[in-house]
């Protein structure tokens, strides 16, 4: 897997191997190739349970790793283009259904409800599409393996039916924030994770959301509210 960023854009193109996402842009290979894929996840398994004291565990892992080759061939024939805005303008909403906390939230994710993000993926298809007939590429890539579109309509159809929403939500309780992560109205309760954030990094969330944590425990070591 491989991605490329066009900061023009802001749009990250992600070429994944293979065509196991609707929200991808699948393309069939030429030929199909026979990829050497690593198997070390039960390396990365034994590593965390060692880490974790789980000193059996880690000696059970440790043997199985000795034995399961470290490659396993996996045969390609296709490969897809996921297209993601790295700065996207829709914004989305969580709402208390009703006064029963054991009632789901009304969750609505605003995807492409802002025109401009429809405008960027439709600049960011028509790239994708002239990148597959450059090379190295045009010389691997066969025939586009979803109905092709081509007119303004046709491909904002495509992106409508592709399109889905990173698992990597903020802001959710931004505006319920002071500034120093205080929940207003309730005492005693600060939010420090990426609901925080006021606004969606070009990153995952992960290094943002530690970063707030941090912020937030130095806040409250140096406070009494």
């Amino acid at each position: 897997n491989a991605s490329l960023y066009d900061e023009s854009l802001d749009i990250q193109f992600q070429f994944m191997d293979g065509n196991c996402n609707t929200s991808f842009i699948p393309f069939s290979l030429i030929e199909p190739c026979r990829e050497r894929k690593a198997t070390n996840i039960i390396e990365k398994l034994k590593n965390a349970a060692a880490l974790s004291g789980m000193t059996v565990l880690a000696f059970i892992l440790s043997t199985l790793a000795a034995t399961v080759p470290p490659f396993r061939a996996k045969l390609q024939t296709s490969f897809g283009v996921l297209l993601s805005v790295m700065k996207p303008t829709s914004t989305g909403s969580v709402m208390i259904r009703s006064k029963d906390p054991t009632d789901a939230p009304l969750i609505d994710t605003g995807i492409l409800s802002d025109e401009r993000d429809m405008n960027t993926m439709i600049k960011a298809v028509q790239k994708m599409k002239e990148l597959v007939k450059t090379s190295p590429l045009k010389e691997v890539v066969g025939a586009e393996l979803t109905p092709s579109a081509e007119g303004s309509d046709e491909v904002k159809e495509l992106i409508r039916k592709t399109a889905s929403v990173y698992h990597h939500s903020t802001g959710t309780c931004s505006s319920c924030l002071d500034d120093k992560l205080r929940f207003r109205g309730i005492d005693r309760l600060r939010v420090a994770d990426a609901s925080s954030l006021l606004f969606h990094p070009r990153v995952p969330t992960n290094a943002s959301s530690m970063a707030v944590g941090a912020r937030c425990a130095s806040i409250i070591a140096s406070s009494t509210g």
